[in-house]
């Protein structure tokens, strides 16, 4: 039990310093430290003053021609950079002569370092593509505008009502929009369909206790230790468990509640029937396209190494995306991503970062983004398109049809240290040699770990 407190020492190391980082400069939010007193004599009802979105005013052709945007985010290594494309398809079609600069980065370290160094000298991108953990750091030291009035604007706004509630909720803070979705990715349950039915299951899980039954007949089909579910040890993977079990997570980081313990004896018991395994490679993807297991845990976006690993192996078995199972039998998948951040500049040049938000999340910009890096589609018209794309794998294809159960990771600050600590709570779970009766004992070690982080 001790492991799982030895193995985040440093990152609550990390994290106190992260915190104590994004403390400074937070004012009381009432100004004055003072506390409201009510009296006893009750006060006339007044009508609540609505305070009206700021417009944004609308530019001419002439003032936005010639304004440079610049763009940072993180890209993976040695991958085309979908993001540059479209900023040269941007900068050759958009008649405001607006001229979109990109960045990229390798490391997020590198990235985060580069934006605060930015933000302190006066200086800061206009535009970024930021997780919340990120973001919210910028927001605390005053340099993030909220997107409401560009959304909003009769000049500039956009019609969001196809975008996916989950997507466009997440960003919202206290009523503010510091972000716009971007590029995300979902975590999602694959599953060996034509497997399923030779074990005699006609349609997937719908249960948590539905989905034990059909790992555990997988198990005894192969006879040793392999079949099931096959183990994912991902901060993805860890939280989009809980996520499914407990949708309030999506704003608390309390994991107090009977269904975050539901959820790990579900996982421990599973593991403890021999019905989960874990294998040695990293990426087992020919691993699950060797049935070797019935389900297995991955991200939207690794989808298309997954239908290489089928090619390879030569195996025409039909597989799709599922969602994770709970015990109120309505399966969820996870969604986490990066989202478009305006920096406080000048109306010119946040104008005309918002312009390059509409071009990249419009439909060209989204489908592109889906066949050639599988990101996710934003909203359901474009999901209707790309649902009959020849260049996606089927399994993918079946992911947005599953967005209506779609629950975001927290959009809180301390998620980045969290997630990896529960990360690590997940394996200690499902260890082997885990004892399943000692559950309220690790939950508390848990919940005192996380608060013992939230608050040093």
């Amino acid at each position: 039990m001790r492991s799982l407190f030895w193995k985040v020492l440093a990152l609550l190391l990390l994290g106190t310093l992260l915190i104590l980082a994004s403390a400074c400069g937070q004012d009381d939010p009432a100004g004055d430290g003072s506390l409201r007193i009510i009296t006893a004599t009750p006060r006339a009802t007044l009508t609540p003053t609505i305070t009206p979105t700021p417009q944004v005013p609308a530019l001419s052709a002439e003032k936005l021609d010639g304004t440079r945007v610049d763009l940072w985010y993180l890209w993976e290594p040695g991958t085309e950079d979908l993001i540059s494309d479209l900023a040269v398809d941007f900068n050759t079609g958009n008649p405001d002569g607006i001229e979109l600069v990109t960045r990229s980065f390798a490391h997020w370290e590198a990235f985060e370092l580069a934006v605060e160094e930015a933000i302190r000298n006066g200086q800061p991108p206009d535009l970024t593509l930021a997780d919340p953990y990120q973001y919210l750091a910028w927001h605390a030291a005053g340099a993030v505008i909220d997107l409401t009035p560009y959304l909003e604007s009769p000049a500039y706004g956009l019609d969001v009502g196809e975008f996916w509630p989950v997507l466009l909720g997440r960003d919202l803070q206290d009523g503010l929009r510091l972000g716009f979705p971007g590029l995300f990715s979902a975590r999602v349950l694959l599953y060996n369909q034509s497997w399923a039915q030779e074990l005699g299951f006609e349609s997937p899980p719908d249960s948590a206790e539905d989905f034990a039954r059909q790992t555990c007949a997988a198990h005894l089909e192969n006879g040793d230790r392999t079949g099931g579910w096959i183990i994912d040890r991902t901060p993805g993977g860890a939280a989009a468990w809980l996520l499914s079990f407990e949708p309030a997570l999506q704003r608390s980081l309390s994991f107090d509640s009977a269904q975050i313990v539901e959820a790990y004896r579900f996982l421990a018991d599973l593991r403890q029937q021999g019905c989960a395994w874990l294998p040695f490679a990293p990426y087992p993807d020919a691993v699950f396209a060797e049935r070797l297991g019935l389900f297995y845990s991955a991200s939207s976006s690794e989808i298309g190494y997954v239908a290489e690993a089928f090619t390879a192996a030569l195996n025409r078995d039909d597989w799709t995306a599922i969602g994770y199972p709970n015990n109120q039998g309505q399966p969820a998948i996870s969604v986490s991503g990066q989202s478009y951040v305006i920096f406080e500049t000048d109306p010119v040049s946040q104008t005309a970062a918002w312009l390059a938000v509409r071009y990249l999340t419009g439909a060209e910009s989204q489908r592109m983004l889906a066949e050639q890096g599988l990101f996710l589609p934003l909203d359901r018209e474009t999901a209707e398109v790309l649902a009959d794309s020849k260049d996606l794998p089927g399994a993918w294809r079946a992911v947005p049809g599953l967005m209506e159960t779609a629950r975001y990771e927290p959009p809180l600050a301390a998620w980045r240290v969290v997630r990896s600590i529960l990360q690590d709570a997940q394996a200690e779970v499902l260890d082997e040699r885990f004892a399943i009766g000692t559950i309220s004992l690790f939950m508390d070690q848990l919940q005192d770990l996380v608060a013992e982080y939230l608050n040093p």
